[in-house]
């Protein structure tokens, strides 16, 4: 439920968030919901996943290009159930490109992001989350053929909720949310840091 400004990782070869703490991904192209508001070209609904409420589970992912981390299990049981999962990723791509030139490189990216959920079960209809996603992202295209012009271009996404549902009904589902997001860009072409939130 809050949006997130420039999604592409590493010029759009990676997913936004790691697939393994997404629950549902739908892709809206046209004719969006009315709780979406006004979108000029397509919209992408993604939703974290709850952890596991029953034992603790991880994976760590080391492969030649990235790395990732999954972590999730019971805070608490009981009456109240709680359960967390954290899901952290980085690339160093950039590392390995500076590593294998000769020279300082002129085309290069990387990207670091992790995300944090904690999900209880208030009563057989009510429940609780709270979320948490961070990302960085930095990528340089300098000294283009023929334009000769070049950016290099960081920013940053930090984006917040929580979310109270009750689904008492069948029929119904009411849910009462605060969210918060901040998006920071500084990009070396136009001299400027912009920010939104």
């Amino acid at each position: 439920g809050v949006p997130y400004s420039n999604t592409p990782h590493s010029v759009g070869f990676f997913s936004v968030v790691h697939p393994a703490s997404v629950s549902i991904a739908s892709l809206y192209k046209e004719a969006f919901p009315g709780n979406f508001g006004s979108r000029s070209s397509a919209f992408l609904d993604v939703q974290l996943k709850e952890g596991n409420y029953n034992k603790f589970q991880g994976a760590l992912s080391i492969g030649l290009i990235s790395s990732y981390l999954d972590l999730q299990g019971p805070i608490s049981k009981g009456k109240r159930p709680t359960s967390f999962q954290f899901v952290g990723r980085t690339t160093y791509i950039d590392r390995m490109v500076k590593a294998f030139s000769y020279e300082e490189p002129q085309y290069n990216t990387g990207f670091s992001d992790y995300s944090f959920k904690i999900s209880s079960k208030l009563s057989e209809h009510k429940k609780l989350t709270m979320a948490y996603y961070h990302s960085h992202d930095h990528y340089k295209f300098l000294n283009v053929p023929l334009i000769n012009f070049g950016s290099t271009s960081s920013w940053d996404n930090n984006v917040a909720s929580i979310k109270l549902s009750n689904s008492k009904s069948n029929k119904w589902l009411k849910t009462t949310s605060a969210t918060y997001t901040q998006y920071q860009l500084e990009n070396n072409f136009t001299g400027a840091i912009h920010t939104s939130g």
